[in-house]
């Protein structure tokens, strides 16, 4: 009896959402269940306008805090997480692509804004020119003219990898470092260049130096990538002549949103998935009905996953688990904390490291493993996945109905601020950055026609990094060095003394980026730190050794953006698109014209593998 395959995603994030949207458009036939713990899908990316705290599975968001605060009227845009999306590297045209595929690319919005700061002992200085992403810019290159010229002669690295803080001063100079590198990996990533990986953090300049001996030659001169015609112009390729394209790119400087905030996005792929992977604009696959469509997608919220493991591994005398469908027989099992398992014929690993972690390791996976004992690939991965750190840190939301930002910053998109500052006592320390969402993005969809909103990112602690400080073992397991109350004051503080904000803010509101109360419990951004190439690389080969039935997706594993996150997620269903090429489908007849040029695109699928068997 033929049957279509079945793909489970774990985790509703941006990653999960996207590789299981972008498999639906090139095996309309799949069959997908996404499991998502949380009562909501988006991840670290949500956006809510509310007059009550939100607690959800990633972390809380508590306020306000002061007494003399107004009652919180819930007419602001609060991004709990993602404030804005930036079009980088080659993930940059894939996100592009992905918004055009699901028909709301007239709700983009973009920016024009020209300067960016960086406090320097509590002064604003330019930083660069242009957006986040234009590093140097013209004046930086004047001022670093020494550091450039000691970069056209300096030797390429022999290493596999090394310190973005090494890597830079290395090429330039220390100076430089200092001025430019520190407060980008400061803003971005909450930690100090000295611990983030250039390879993976800087995977274009990284690659630059190695073909190109200096990092000006290797840009100029096109990638070997490019020269064998590899992996350029994915399914969801849009050209630089793209009107689309260099809207985003000119006007904005490659950052955008969408006028409803960052979550219009995941509201926009769920709808995407429940209508069978077309946009608004596209029509449904000839011979099939809407309940048909939305039969083949389901979406479990609040639905906590205990293990996964192979099918092919169970011991021979095992019993069939009674909760097991009858008549399905998958590469793969996913038991979930109610008692269910699930057969499944793929399965994709949209979760953090730690959560990935946790379900390679759980009893009833180790169970399965025959005499040999829990020492083949899911051990491997395990192990390699869980040296994967996370960066803790506040997200403070401050919101006023009037204009309050003053004149002196300009229209500038936010501040960043260098390690020194947020070390030291004064009303910058544990600050890491600040953006001005209100000017950045002036045609939000809000209430108030002059309103300001900034978002303040402070350090918190994690409960290692306390106890290390004060030398001590004890206390309350995996709690904060900062409460939510101390973050939201330190923000205002800054927003105050620093930015020059005078007036009391409408509303504060706190999301912090762990989960509080659970021993050691490592969530927040991932801190992709020196040989985490390497390790991704041994976790590939074996996954595609001896788990092929697994993808890994999300920001945890690769990439530091958003648009890197759409191109692991299109590659990674790309990927499964093939594997699953020649499974016995049910009948598709006609292949729609939009699917059949995407899928000419894929190497190793055609349309012969889409049609009935």
């Amino acid at each position: 009896m033929s049957r279509a395959p079945h793909v489970c995603v774990i985790g509703g994030g941006l990653a999960g959402l996207t590789t299981a949207y972008t498999l639906r458009r090139l095996l309309p036939r799949v069959r997908l269940t996404i499991l998502e713990k949380a009562d909501r899908l988006g991840g670290y990316i949500h956006t809510h306008q509310t007059r009550q705290p939100v607690t959800t599975a990633y972390g809380n968001i508590y306020g306000p805090y002061a007494i003399d605060l107004p009652e919180p009227r819930g007419r602001h845009h609060v991004e709990e997480g993602l404030q804005f999306f930036r079009m980088t590297g080659r993930g940059g045209s894939d996100l592009l692509g992905l918004i055009r595929c699901l028909g709301v690319e007239d709700k983009v919005i973009t920016t024009a804004q020209s300067r960016a700061f960086f406090v320097d002992y509590l002064r604003l200085s330019i930083l660069w020119d242009g957006m986040v992403r234009k590093v140097p810019s013209r004046g930086d290159l004047v001022r670093f003219l020494p550091a450039v010229l000691r970069d056209l002669s300096t030797k390429r690295g022999e290493g596999v990898d090394e310190s973005v803080e090494s890597f830079f001063r290395r090429r330039t100079s220390m100076s430089f470092v200092d001025k430019i590198i520190d407060p980008i990996c400061i803003g971005s990533f909450g930690v100090s260049p000295s611990e983030l990986s250039a390879r993976s953090v800087f995977p274009s300049l990284w690659a630059a130096e190695r073909e190109g001996r200096s990092l000006l030659g290797g840009l100029v001169r096109p990638s070997s990538s490019r020269k064998q015609g590899g992996d350029v112009e994915g399914m969801y390729f849009v050209p630089k002549t793209d009107a689309f394209h260099q809207r985003v790119a000119l006007s904005g400087g490659g950052i955008f949103t969408f006028k409803k905030g960052a979550g219009f996005l995941i509201s926009s792929l769920e709808r995407g998935l429940r209508a069978g992977g077309r946009s608004a604009n596209e029509s449904r696959a000839p011979g099939r009905s809407a309940q048909e469509e939305s039969e083949t997608v389901q979406i479990r919220l609040s639905t906590a996953v205990a293990g996964v493991r192979g099918a092919k591994r169970k011991k021979e005398n095992e019993k069939e688990d009674q909760t097991r469908a009858e008549g399905q027989s998958g590469a793969a099992e996913v038991l979930l904390e109610s008692g269910e398992c699930l057969s499944v014929d793929g399965v994709v690993m949209a979760v953090q490291a730690p959560d990935a972690v946790r379900l390679l390791d759980h009893p009833w996976t180790r169970d399965a493993w025959d005499g040999r004992g829990w020492e083949s690939g899911e051990r491997t991965v395990a192990v390699e996945m869980g040296g994967i750190s996370h960066s803790h840190t506040y997200t403070v939301n401050m919101g006023w109905a009037d204009s309050v930002i003053p004149m002196s910053l300009g229209r500038t998109s936010g501040v960043v601020v260098p390690s020194r500052e947020w070390r030291r006592e004064g009303p910058a320390q544990g600050v890491l950055s600040a953006h001005l969402s209100s000017w950045v993005f002036p045609d939000y969809e809000s209430v108030f026609k002059r309103e300001a909103r900034i978002v303040v990112t402070v350090r918190a602690q994690s409960g290692r990094e306390w106890e290390r400080e004060k030398g001590l073992f004890g206390g309350q397991f995996g709690c904060r060095h900062e409460a939510p109350e101390e973050a939201a004051e330190r923000a205002q503080v800054f927003a105050e003394k620093v930015l020059g904000i005078a007036s009391e803010t409408e509303e504060v509101w706190v999301r912090q980026e762990t989960v509080p109360g659970r021993l050691y419990e490592d969530r927040g951004k991932a801190v992709l730190t020196e040989g985490h190439a390497e390790k991704m690389k041994k976790i590939h080969q074996v996954r595609c050794r001896e788990i092929p039935w697994m993808q890994v997706v999300g920001g945890d594993f690769h990439g530091v953006s958003a648009s890197d996150t759409v191109r692991d997620a299109r590659l990674a269903a790309e990927s499964l698109a093939r594997r699953l090429r020649n499974f016995p489908f049910e009948g598709l007849k006609e292949i729609p014209e939009r699917e059949a040029e995407w899928i000419q695109r894929v190497p190793g699928l055609t349309l012969k593998d889409q049609s009935e068997v």
